[in-house]
């Protein structure tokens, strides 16, 4: 059985959204009646307006208010790639290394806005035996022991187009290595609500300074808390990928389908 924390993995991930809306627009192209059309603009809407939170639940990330940043507006700064008007990413003769700092640069920037939310979450729910870990950890003490920052790491999944509204969804982990729980980590993801795709996650991994085993019973207990929004969100994801099929197979991909319009193709 796999360790409490690593037991959810999401079938489909972010990239959902993109391909989701190219089926639908094939279907629409090829001709739809009233119908089907009606059914094309639920699935349109649904991924509008459940695509962020059904991808972070997932991921395993907390949905929960006060753990989670809502549509953060975020301007266009100077340092900033910002968007043309036909969405094209504002270049500033940045190189591509260029660019890809900046990003990293803005993603860690915004994970750290909701860093602290889900740190003090940890420190107010710890029961008494870890309380002082967390403790020291936020105060950037290590004379009780507790936790230390071991690395950072960014990862770009998306070029941000700024301005933009964000959302911060935080969740804990546990890596493994071997059977054995090896690294504590916190995880948070950044979701554009314009590109509706995550603009990247940063992992910070913490380093126990005591006795692994007074803190890993609680670790789990964080790293589990997600599971049964997982397991929701899955099968959420699992009809609309349903509903996207069986459009498919109401218009182009029907044993006799004649095309009524446009130009797709199989």
């Amino acid at each position: 059985m796999a360790p409490l924390g690593e037991m959810i993995r999401p079938r489909r991930n972010f990239r959902f959204v993109p391909e989701y809306l190219r089926r639908i627009g094939k279907c629409l192209t090829f001709g739809c009646n009233p119908e089907q059309t009606r059914v094309a603009a639920s699935i349109i809407r649904d991924i509008t307006e459940k695509s962020h939170y059904l991808n972070a639940a997932a991921q395993l990330y907390y949905l929960r208010p006060g753990l989670v940043i809502h549509r953060l507006r975020v301007p266009a700064g100077p340092w900033f790639p910002c968007s043309e008007p036909d969405g094209r990413t504002q270049q500033r003769g940045e190189t591509n290394w260029q660019e890809q700092a900046q990003s990293s640069a803005i993603i860690a920037a915004l994970a750290e806005k909701g860093l602290p939310r889900l740190l003090q979450y940890a420190h107010e729910e710890a029961p008494s035996e870890v309380q002082d870990h967390w403790a020291s950890f936020m105060n950037n003490s290590t004379q009780q022991g507790g936790f230390r920052l071991g690395s950072t790491n960014v990862q770009v999944h998306k070029i941000p187009q700024l301005p933009d509204t964000v959302s911060v969804y935080g969740r804990f982990a546990l890596r493994y290595a071997q059977g054995k729980a090896k690294t504590f980590e916190v995880v948070q993801t950044i979701w554009s609500h314009s590109q509706m795709v995550p603009l990247g996650t940063v992992t910070y991994s913490l380093k126990s300074l005591v006795d692994r085993n007074q803190w890993l019973p609680y670790i789990r207990l964080l790293a589990g808390e997600t599971e049964k929004e997982a397991k929701e969100a899955s099968v959420e994801l699992e009809k609309l990928a349903e509903r996207v099929t069986w459009l498919e197979k109401q218009t182009w991909d029907r044993p006799d389908a004649v095309e009524d319009m446009g130009a797709a193709k199989k």
